[in-house]
């Protein structure tokens, strides 16, 4: 390189190139000439020479000498490198619709002297794999691409590179990528990185909800929906509806297009109406709709499984030839589902010597039935007749029916008997009648194949013209034989025959003798058809064969075609037999032994007794007294798989059997419910009644009760009978207490004895008396009866009981006086219709020696002072008439101290004028009662005659163990003249 020096001064100069450093001095070098002398503005050529040894940086200097002083050249070197640079550094194809396209582009640049290497990564490459499907022509594309695909590149000095970027999105996304550009220089790399974004929306018109399913469909039918467009743009939107051109008498849009206004929707009505020449079973279209402005069209997707509606029949006709009026002939008729829907088919409307079996079925889908058609001739002569298979949509296949009918011999009015489905082990009856259509009279006479079906009679005679009622009993067996049961054999039944018709028939009952195959313990319905487990979960139908055939014309038999169906029940019930208390053991005596003669003594049930579970339920209330209340308990089971629904049939409201308690509502699969009933009798008798209890189909429970009123026996005792000899007109009437002091407690024991053979509810209730009786004084109790006061001081318990047949409970009586003074209340004994009224009476006392004194007189009794009789001044008067006697009773309460009692001032006047009192002295013993006696005499009897008769005198009581029990009773008596 050549540097040229310029002489800047105005005068002359010169210069001298200095040696270069020794750290450069083997890669720089200068030439040049030394000048002598340079003029002012004159230049001087040097040539600096480089020589690079290894490829580096070089900074130096070039040190020039000059007349004034020195001054550098500074050398700078430097080696080949790349400048790479990548525009732009964050590529954002911000918010599209589906269906637009965006193209933008990515540079790299070299503004190096040296070439390079590009290496290109990222994580851009995973949306290579993402495919949107183009609504239009439903092929997966990539939304993201960039060409040239190049992971690559070879950079020359000053050169670029474009990348062209696009994103055409179909389907909604949001994406965030990066794209890295890495340059390798000399072992080491620099990263260049692109940040790459992009968001695709719905189209601003779109539908919203992008299916419609019509779901199952008839051909030829039409069906309607509605769909709704929405516009979220700012402008309107014109919509139309793009039908294929072959489906354009399936499909209409109604109206066929819309303008839609911005930010509003817009519903479409839809009408579809498969036919069977355009539209395949299982349709499936993708409906483009045109939007006006908008790159892709809303699409709607349309469903349906269209099917055929109208069952097929085998045939159209059905020709009977002859038969009798009375017999029916079976026809069978294949019938078909067309459909692949279930459908509910059936023979609806038609005559009554037609019918079908069954007559109303659902077949599933493409399903095939056959059916039996009975016909019986409905007349004499051709007839011809038509009915209809019609479905549950309204359509229907006609099916002829012709034949001539003939006359028979034996004319039944049902030649064909549908036995009703009977469950196990119950019976049921049907019933026909036969007509001798002949001149003459006919022996007829029953056979049957089945030997659960018993007919009734089963042979005899039918005159001309006549009716004879025959009667049929379908016997439904257990599917495995019940143990033997040891029963005594039944006393045989004698008594006339009633002549008659009755002579000539034989007829048999319904429960002779258990089926042959039952007996030997084999399956009773082993040659059984199963029924449908839709209609029954477990059932069995059989149609037996009953042939009659007439004596003396081998050619005339009758075949009866008799329908049984059998169902296990899905509702059995049963009785919850109740504990009886245990036995007593009454000792004997000659009351109870006359009233219990030759009545055992019932067993003793400990624990509760659930009979076996059965359709029909015998509940039995046993005998009861009148206006008493028994109550059992059934239990009601569902053996099915299925939920029922409980309901009670009504009874009648004058019965005296009622349903205290029925579980309303659903029973669930394998439990169990409880249905109280109760028996209360309102009169005497033997009742009987049927209480029904259905769960829909043949779920049906018949509880069947019984129970009988008889007379109540009661015996009330107040001892335990063990030896006194009770007559039968012998009862209690009184419960006496013996006096106590006031305070204390004494108590009773009453026995009630139930010599009936049926429980009786005993309840004791207190009773104020009507009218006070007198006591053995001749005292009336003292002061009107108080309830409240009577129930403190009588009690008993227990109140409430039952008394078991054939023995004995014992209520206890306490007596618990407040005050001194008799006491008297009334008890009540009822037990259903039997009522006894018991007196019960007892004496408080003050002290341990009492005294009782008869009536006083009126006026005296005026007096309530609390020492009338203790005082001479105020003594106890006593009135009598002639001939009277009165007593004054002295005693001691139980346990109590004797006592001396003593008469005193008596006058031997008084004896005269005709009283008399006895004894003048006595002793009371412990817990007694002594008595004193005053009698006025008559007038004759009398010693003497005076006006007024009257006496005065004192009763002295002396008790040396305790003297508080000391006193003086002044009395004085007035009888009359």
């Amino acid at each position: 390189m050549t540097v040229i020096l310029t002489n800047t001064s105005k005068k002359f100069t010169s210069f001298r190139v200095l040696p270069i450093s020794p750290a450069h001095s083997g890669i720089l070098s200068v030439q040049y000439e030394l000048p002598k002398r340079i003029s002012a503005g004159l230049s001087w050529p040097i040539t600096v020479h480089f020589k690079p040894t290894t490829a580096r940086d070089v900074d130096a200097k070039v040190n020039i000498k000059i007349e004034e002083g020195y001054f550098s050249i500074p050398v700078k070197l430097r080696k080949k490198r790349t400048v790479v640079t990548v525009e732009p550094a964050t590529l954002d194809f911000g918010t599209l619709t589906i269906g637009q396209t965006n193209h933008q582009s990515i540079k790299l640049r070299n503004d190096g002297a040296s070439p390079t290497t590009i290496i290109i990564s990222g994580s851009f490459k995973k949306l290579f794999d993402t495919l949107h499907t183009n609504p239009i022509t439903n092929v997966q594309e990539p939304f993201f691409t960039i060409k040239p695909i190049l992971y690559q590149i070879d950079l020359e000095p000053h050169s670029e590179k474009m990348f062209d970027v696009t994103f055409a999105p179909n389907e909604e996304t949001d994406f965030s990528c990066d794209i890295t550009f890495t340059e390798r220089q000399d072992n080491t790399e620099k990263n260049f990185t692109v940040v790459i974004r992009g968001k695709a929306t719905s189209s601003p018109v779109f539908v919203s909800s992008s299916d419609l399913d019509f779901r199952w469909c008839f051909y030829g039918e039409t069906y309607s929906d509605e769909v709704e467009i929405l516009n979220n743009s700012n402008v309107t939107a014109n919509v139309e509806p793009l039908i294929p051109r072959k489906l354009k008498k399936t499909i209409f849009f109604e109206p066929p297009n819309a303008c839609i206004q911005p930010k509003s929707s817009y519903k479409f009505k839809v009408l579809f109406c498969p036919l069977i020449d355009s539209v395949a079973e299982d349709f499936l279209l993708k409906l483009n709709i045109g939007v006006k402005g908008q790159a892709l069209p809303a699409t709607l997707h349309i469903k349906a499984n269209v099917t055929p509606r109208a069952p097929q029949l085998s045939k159209s006709t059905i020709r009977c030839g002859e038969t009798y009026v009375n017999v029916e002939r079976i026809e069978k008729i294949k019938i078909r589902n067309m459909s692949k829907l279930p459908q509910m088919l059936g023979f609806l409307s038609t005559p009554a010597n037609i019918k079908t079996r069954p007559s109303v079925f659902t077949l599933i889908g493409e399903e095939e039935m056959e059916v039996e058609v009975g016909i019986i001739a409905p007349r004499v002569g051709t007839y011809v007749q038509e009915i209809y298979l019609s479905n549950e949509y309204g359509d229907r296949q006609s099916l002829l029916i012709e034949g001539t009918g003939l006359t028979p011999e034996l004319f039944f009015s049902e030649s064909t008997i549908y036995m009703p489905t009977c469950p196990v082990g119950v019976s049921v009856t049907a019933s026909t009648v036969m007509t001798n259509t002949t001149g003459e009279s006919l022996e007829f006479q029953f056979q049957t194949t089945c030997p659960h079906v018993i007919v009734s009679p089963t042979f005899g005679t039918i005159r001309p013209k006549e009716t004879l009622a025959v009667t049929l009993f379908l016997n439904a067996p257990s599917e495995k034989p019940p143990p033997p049961a040891v029963a005594d054999p039944p006393s045989p039944v004698t008594g006339k025959r009633r002549p008659g018709r009755a002579s000539k028939t034989s007829r048999v009952q319904a429960h002779d003798a258990p089926p042959p195959a039952a007996a030997q313990g084999q399956n009773p319905y082993e040659d059984w058809a199963v029924m449908d487990e839709a209609v029954v979960p477990w059932g069995r139908q059989k149609t037996v064969a009953l042939r009659c055939g007439v004596k003396g014309h081998s050619a005339l038999a009758f075949l009866l075609d008799v329908h049984c169906a059998v169902a296990r029940p899905n509702l059995v019930g049963s009785v919850l037999l109740p504990a009886a208390p245990a036995a007593v053991e009454a000792k004997s005596t000659a009351k109870t032994a006359k009233k219990a003669k030759d009545v055992a003594p019932p067993p003793t049930v400990d624990t509760i007794t659930i009979t076996p579970f059965h359709s029909v339920v015998e509940i039995d209330f046993g005998e009861i007294s009148i206006f008493h209340r028994e109550t059992r308990t059934c239990l009601l089971r569902n053996d099915s798989d299925e939920p029922v629904r409980l309901q009670l049939q009504p009874w009648n409201a004058l019965s005296p059997f009622a349903v205290l308690h029925f579980p309303h509502g659903v029973l669930q699969p394998r439990q169990e419910a409880g249905v109280v009933l109760q028996f209360r009798p309102l009169a005497y008798g033997e009742f009987r009644d049927v209480f029904g209890v259905f769960a829909g189909g043949t779920s049906e429970v018949q509880l069947r009760v019984r129970g009988s009123c008889c007379l109540t026996d009661l015996l009330i005792t107040t001892e335990d009978m063990a030896d006194v000899p009770y007559e039968d007109d012998e009862a209690m009437s009184e419960v006496v207490f013996e006096p106590i002091l006031a305070g204390e407690v004494a108590t009773q024991s009453v026995y009630f004895h139930n010599l009936g053979s049926f429980p009786l509810q005993v309840r004791l209730e207190l009773a104020v008396p009507t009218a006070a009786a007198p006591e053995e004084g001749g005292a009336a109790p003292h002061g009107p009866p108080n309830m409240e006061l009577l129930a403190k001081t009588f009690l008993f318990h227990p109140a409430r009981f039952d008394v078991a047949p054939r023995t004995r409970v014992a209520s206890q009586v306490l007596f618990r006086p407040r005050a001194e003074g008799l006491a008297v209340a009334i008890l009540k004994v009822k037990a259903g219709g039997f009522e006894e009224r018991l007196r019960v009476s007892g004496r408080g006392c003050g002290r341990s020696i009492y005294a009782v004194f008869p009536a006083v007189d009126q006026q005296a009794s005026k007096l309530h002072l609390p020492h009338v009789g203790t005082v001479y001044e105020y003594p106890l008067r006593f009135r009598f008439a002639r001939g009277e006697s009165k007593t004054i009773v002295l005693g001691s309460v139980k346990g109590g101290p004797t006592a001396e009692c003593v008469v005193e001032r008596w006058n031997d006047y008084y004896g005269a004028i005709g009283w008399q009192v006895g004894p003048m002295r006595w002793t009371v013993p412990p817990g007694a009662p002594t008595r004193l006696v005053l009698t006025l005499q008559t007038a004759q009897a009398a010693q003497r005659e005076v006006f007024i008769p009257f006496c005065r005198f004192a009763l002295t009581v002396k008790c040396n163990s305790d003297p508080s029990n000391d006193r003086t009773y002044y009395i004085s008596c007035t009888g009359a003249s």
